[in-house]
């Protein structure tokens, strides 16, 4: 396969068999593809036991589960798939569209018990998941892109980019599943070294670039309020009015003067020339 074919392949079997003649798959990741499709199949995903099979399939990928553990589920699978199988006179052609839908969950359960096969007597894993790939493919889903990357061009993780805040990072976005932290562990990425070569930066910047971002705080004005009280003389009528203090004069106090703007008659704010 080519890479002009393998990012035109929609079918994760066949992607899969590229890995292998590629021999860039792992066991891990291998097991973990077959639980990503697992959990997005159709016969599977709304059975709480084989979403509990398949998580237990995933922490055994991740070192977390024991192979006692691992053969536990697998004799559940198969049994699964062995009720499922039961619907009729093998041979019977055509099956009727319950029996198919009986057929296909079988192959389903069965494929969750492949990714859970470890003995020696057992095929390579890598075929097992190729064939339970088929069983378990839904159209419109693959995890082949999000595990394994293009095989063929390979991404080298440097050593200088494991900085004590980017291993912790990665550890706490994959042990909580907060897939949403993951920008900012590119950014802590970034920070870990030179974006050209990626070659870890060291040493002091004598003359620091400098940004400043300038806020005016809230204004908050103190208002002294005076009143003026007006009275009339009963004799001549004469209305007398009390008079301002001398700092009260004008519109505003000693402090600050607000800016307010003012337009000829006629115009306003938003007239044009």
């Amino acid at each position: 396969m080519t890479e002009a074919e393998w990012h035109n392949c929609n079918v994760p079997g066949k992607r899969v068999w590229c890995l292998l003649e590629l021999g860039v798959a792992t066991d891990r990741k291998l097991r973990l593809l077959g639980v990503a499709h697992g959990r997005e199949s159709a016969h599977l995903r709304s059975d709480p036991d084989s979403l509990h099979r398949l998580a237990v399939i995933e922490r055994y990928a991740d070192g977390l589960a024991s192979d006692d553990e691992l053969a536990e589920v697998r004799g559940e699978a198969d049994d699964a798939a062995a009720r499922w199988s039961a619907v009729g006179p093998e041979g019977v052609d055509p099956l009727s569209d319950e029996q198919s839908r009986k057929k296909a969950v079988a192959r389903a359960h069965r494929a969750v018990g492949q990714l859970a096969r470890i003995t020696d007597r057992d095929p390579p894993l890598g075929l097992l998941v190729g064939g339970a790939l088929w069983d378990l493919w839904a159209p419109g889903v693959s995890a082949v892109d999000d595990i394994f990357g293009n095989p063929f061009r390979p991404v080298v993780f440097h050593p200088e980019w494991r900085t004590e805040v980017v291993v912790a990072l990665a550890r706490g976005c994959y042990d909580d599943r907060a897939w949403e932290r993951l920008p900012v562990l590119a950014d802590a990425l970034e920070d870990a070294g030179c974006r050209r070569c990626s070659h870890r930066l060291a040493g002091d910047d004598p003359a620091p670039l400098v940004h400043q971002a300038h806020e005016v705080p809230d204004a908050r004005p103190h208002v002294t309020e005076y009143r003026q009280h007006r009275l009339s003389c009963p004799g001549s009528g004469a209305v007398t009015c009390g008079e301002l203090p001398a700092d009260a004069v004008g519109g505003y106090g000693p402090g600050p003067r607000p800016c307010v703007p003012s337009w000829p008659a006629g115009t306003g704010s938003g007239s044009g020339p």
